[in-house]
């Protein structure tokens, strides 16, 4: 009896790790082409300078008494901040396919008067407003039939499916 009950459950455990495994396989092996709309970036990297006043007339939090330093007794002091700001290149042109991408419909929110478009790209459901990104497409403009998408300089009609 008790041999039986350990078999079984050998036998399941087994089931379960080789469900698992070959899940794991099927997803590493398959052959879906997955939609992602990457640009090859070029990076350019522009350097600016900012002056900022530093006003040091605060009290000092470490004495008891209050010293506040007369107006004639403040030095204005600026310190030069540099920053790098990295700027896109979006010259590149690159091909999509469209076909991934499904439009399912519109919410309308009456009290807000806020659109929302749902889509379905690779698969996975999302949402979006107008003039929003939606994993890398800019929702354009959305009607009732269809929407209106934009990646980079292309744009695109989806009808709804």
């Amino acid at each position: 009896m008790k041999n039986s009950k350990v078999t079984w459950l050998i036998i399941l455990v087994i089931g379960v790790w080789g469900t698992i495994g070959f899940k794991i396989y099927r997803s590493l092996n398959s052959d879906e082409q997955i939609l992602t709309p990457t640009l090859p970036k070029k990076m350019t990297q522009v350097t600016t300078k900012e002056n900022y006043p530093l006003l040091l007339n605060y009290n000092d939090p470490f004495l008891k008494k209050n010293q506040l330093k007369k107006a004639s007794e403040i030095q204005l002091k600026t310190i030069a901040v540099s920053r790098s700001v990295k700027r896109e290149d979006q010259n590149r042109n690159v091909i999509i396919t469209w076909d991934k991408i499904v439009y399912m419909g519109l919410m309308h929110n009456a009290s807000k008067n806020i659109v929302v478009a749902s889509l379905k790209i690779d698969g996975n459901d999302y949402i979006g407003q107008q003039g929003q990104l939606v994993n890398g497409f800019k929702i354009e403009s959305i009607f009732k039939d269809s929407l209106q998408l934009s990646f980079g300089n292309q744009f695109k009609f989806i009808k709804k499916q």
